[in-house]
């Protein structure tokens, strides 16, 4: 028994020919557009400004729930149920390390938006015009380095 595979319907495929365009166009097409500095930051700053929104609603949400705990805690001692107040208690406890936590996280994620709005002019006087000298020398910025890089520039701290 033999079976016939027709081709017909991949004809299009088979004679696909590539564009005639450069190189940096197929590239550009395939990955997306190069992104400038400037853009990048922008992107960053972008991104920063949507995790410090929503850190803050989620610590808006937990000091809503201390709210709501604090008067669970008030109706259980009133009625005499000393466990389930107690119980009540301990969440709350958790509760409110969780919006200290958020609150610490909040001010990282500003901290890190300030460096990046305070440094990152410095770095394009000191690097080659935005190149890899430039980033890497913010990059070490945010880890918190101390930096010297051989021309007497020292750190954006």
């Amino acid at each position: 028994m033999q079976v016939s595979l027709s081709l017909a319907p991949f004809s299009c495929l088979l004679s696909f020919q590539p564009p005639n365009e450069s190189r940096e166009q197929i590239v550009e097409w395939a990955f997306g557009k190069r992104m400038t500095p400037a853009e990048r930051l922008r992107k960053h700053k972008n991104s920063l400004r949507k995790t410090v929104r929503e850190l803050e609603r989620e610590q808006t949400k937990l000091q809503q729930q201390e709210k709501k705990l604090k008067e669970e805690i008030r109706r259980s001692a009133k009625d005499g149920h000393m466990g389930a107040a107690k119980i009540q208690a301990k969440d709350l406890v958790r509760t409110r390390k969780n919006i200290e936590k958020f609150a610490s996280m909040k001010m990282q994620v500003q901290t890190l938006q300030l460096r990046l709005e305070v440094c990152f002019p410095k770095i394009f006087m000191w690097g080659d015009e935005g190149g890899l000298h430039g980033l890497t020398l913010l990059f070490m910025i945010v880890a918190g380095l101390e930096l010297f890089d051989g021309y007497g520039h020292e750190g954006c701290k």
